[in-house]
């Protein structure tokens, strides 16, 4: 596994503001998935929450985040939780990439490589053409199909 923990900035989780804004952002991005978005695997999926709720709060400033930006986060910027994770992440498709190469499974190999081609084009295409991330922002629905600004009030403990 591999987390990563954002630095300073705007909405980070750091200070007292920090973490009002980080729970009011997931609380909200919570809402607003609850009360109309559907879920799709190839698309609008935890990892699109995730990124809403990291718009909401401004994190690190940006209100751009979508799955392509926090999958460049957290393999850029992240960290491997263990070395038993490295390899429970990396030794299947290291395994078969192996095997592939050992056994001259060369067409292996070329579909895997294809495979992971399209799915990040798949992704990109999805997050900057289809899901239009902009429109989520600070938004949320009130009917199918409209959106419009409505206030989350904070929980109090």
């Amino acid at each position: 596994r591999r987390r990563w923990k954002g630095g300073d900035g705007e909405g980070d989780g750091e200070g007292d503001d920090g973490i009002a804004a980080w729970d009011d952002g997931v609380r909200r991005a919570e809402r607003f998935f609850n009360e109309g978005e559907d879920y799709n695997i190839f698309g609008n999926n935890c990892h699109q929450y995730a990124a809403h709720a990291l718009n909401l709060m401004a994190y690190d400033g940006k209100k751009d985040w979508n799955t392509v930006h926090l999958a460049a986060a957290i393999v850029f910027r992240g960290k491997w939780t263990d070395p038993v994770a490295v390899a429970k992440t990396w030794g299947p498709f290291a395994f078969v990439v192996a095997l592939s190469i050992a056994f001259e499974w060369y067409a292996v190999a070329g579909a895997l490589g294809g495979l992971f081609v399209l799915a990040v084009a798949w992704f990109a295409c999805y997050n900057w053409i289809i899901a239009s991330p902009g429109d989520k922002v600070y938004a949320t629905p009130l009917y199918r199909g409209a959106r419009e600004l409505e206030e989350v009030s904070p929980v109090v403990d």
